[in-house]
C-alpha cells in the first residue's frame, strides 16, 4: 500500500481520535449531556465516529487531489488541510460559548464543506462521491442545531 496514502488518511485519523479522547477525559461534552436531550442529536461518542470517519474520507480526497494534480501542492489540497484544521478546532471554538456561536460555527462548518464539494466537483467526480457523508452530516447537524437553537429564541 502506498505510504502517502496511509500518512493522508491515517494523520487526520489519528488527530480525531486524540481530540475524542480529550473531549471525553476531560468532561468537555458534560455541557451537552446536562441539556435536555435532543432526540434527533447523537449521543457524543456517534459523533465523534462520525467525525473519525470523515476526516479518514477527508484524507483520502486530499490524496486523490494530490495525486490528480502530478503529486503538487494545489488550492484544493491546501484547503482540505484548513477544512481539517478548522474541523479539529471546532470544540475548542465553541467551549463556553452560547448558543449563537455554535450554530454561526456550525454554519461555517456547512458552508466550507459546499465549498469544497464544488471545487472537487469540477475536477473529479470520482472524488467527490467521497465527500458525500461530510455533506450529509453537517447539512444534518445544521438542521439538528437550528432546532435546538430555536427553543431558546
Amino acid at each position: 500500500m502506498n505510504t502517502l496514502l496511509l500518512y493522508n488518511i491515517f494523520i487526520p485519523v489519528i488527530l480525531a481520535i486524540v481530540l475524542n479522547s480529550f473531549i471525553f477525559i476531560f468532561g468537555w461534552n458534560a455541557k451537552s449531556k446536562n441539556n435536555k436531550v435532543n432526540p434527533l442529536l447523537p449521543p457524543g461518542y456517534i459523533v465523534g465516529s462520525i467525525w473519525i470517519i470523515i476526516f479518514g474520507l477527508l484524507g483520502y480526497v486530499h490524496y486523490e487531489i494530490f495525486k490528480l494534480h502530478d503529486n503538487r501542492i494545489t488550492f484544493t489540497s491546501l484547503y482540505i488541510i484548513f477544512f481539517i484544521i478548522f474541523s479539529l478546532a471546532y470544540p475548542f471554538l465553541t467551549l463556553g460559548f452560547k448558543e449563537k456561536i455554535g450554530l454561526l460555527l456550525n454554519l461555517i462548518t456547512l458552508i466550507l464543506s459546499f465549498i469544497i464539494a464544488l471545487i472537487i466537483i469540477v475536477q473529479s467526480k470520482y472524488i467527490f462521491l467521497f465527500l458525500i457523508p461530510l455533506l450529509l452530516w453537517t447539512t444534518y447537524v445544521n438542521v439538528i442545531y437550528v432546532i435546538e437553537c430555536s427553543k431558546f429564541y
